[in-house]
């Protein structure tokens, strides 16, 4: 059973650490002032693979969009926080999920 714990966190590490690491290289891109526009096509495909809620990918998505969007019309900072909140969102869910499959220890003797 403990096995199977640790197993299934180290899945949702591995299925949240490609995308959270997507963006903290994009949003390091954007503070130096290089394009990050193929980053943000790699993270929609990325973001297909997290395990989701429909909101939860749908706010992901609207912040994705936003930031494509500010990106574009060369407002860094306005995109930068779009990617900040995704990373902040993103590191929530995986907590959560992380915390939901983490063995819970009983007080006293085993």
């Amino acid at each position: 059973m403990i096995t199977e714990q640790k197993q299934h966190a180290t899945s949702l590490q591995d299925m949240f650490a490609p995308m959270l690491k997507l963006l903290t290289k994009l949003t390091q891109q954007l503070r130096e002032g290089l394009s990050g526009n193929t980053e943000l096509e790699d993270m929609r495909f990325l973001l297909e693979t997290l395990p989701l809620t429909t909101e939860q990918f749908g706010l992901a998505t609207n912040r994705i969009q936003n930031a494509y969007r500010y990106f574009k019309a060369s407002e860094r900072g306005a995109a930068r926080w779009e990617l900040d909140a995704l990373r902040q969102q993103l590191k929530n869910q995986f907590d959560l999920q992380n915390a939901e499959h983490t063995p819970h220890r009983r007080g006293g003797r085993v």
